[in-house]
């Protein structure tokens, strides 16, 4: 079946983007249109979300150690740590900072990587011997104590 009337797909594009039930009832035979069509918008809607995939794998193409920054959207203790690690990151300029949020797979796939199991969860990683290091979240809330874990860091 095709739609033939212009005004009738308008409506059931509206009705997709605000409100699907009351396009089932008011065009209740094109429900199989409205089911497809909703998930051509849910996919285009993904294709536009944040997308961090690769960031870390530029990072580990490059000689320079690498602090990896994983938090959550809603953890107050990672918007505590941010300012942190943040100001770290902007004065220490021989480490990439690499900064993920752990709400998406991508970095729920990082955590397991390095065997993560909190946020705010940072790790110092060396792409030449490929060893990492896991930095505990009182040192990452402290500055000199992520300074000194940084030097201490053989990679």
């Amino acid at each position: 079946m095709i739609f033939n009337d212009v005004n009738i797909k308008v409506n059931i594009l509206k009705c997709i983007i605000f409100d699907i039930l009351t396009c089932v009832e008011n065009y209740p035979f094109r429900w199989y249109y409205l089911v497809m069509l909703k998930k051509v918008f849910v996919i285009f809607l993904l294709l536009l979300s944040p997308v961090y995939a690769g960031v870390f794998e530029d990072a580990m193409k490059g000689n320079d150690n690498i602090l990896l920054y994983i938090y959550g959207e809603n953890c107050s203790m990672c918007k505590t740590f941010a300012p942190v690690i943040d100001n770290f990151s902007q004065t220490h300029k021989n480490l990439m900072y690499v900064k993920v949020s752990a709400d998406t797979q991508y970095g729920m796939n990082l955590m397991r990587k390095f065997n993560g199991r909190y946020v705010p969860f940072v790790v110092i990683i060396s792409p030449k011997s490929k060893k990492s290091a896991v930095i505990t979240p009182y040192c990452s809330i402290n500055e000199m104590c992520l300074e000194r874990a940084v030097k201490s860091f053989k990679g």
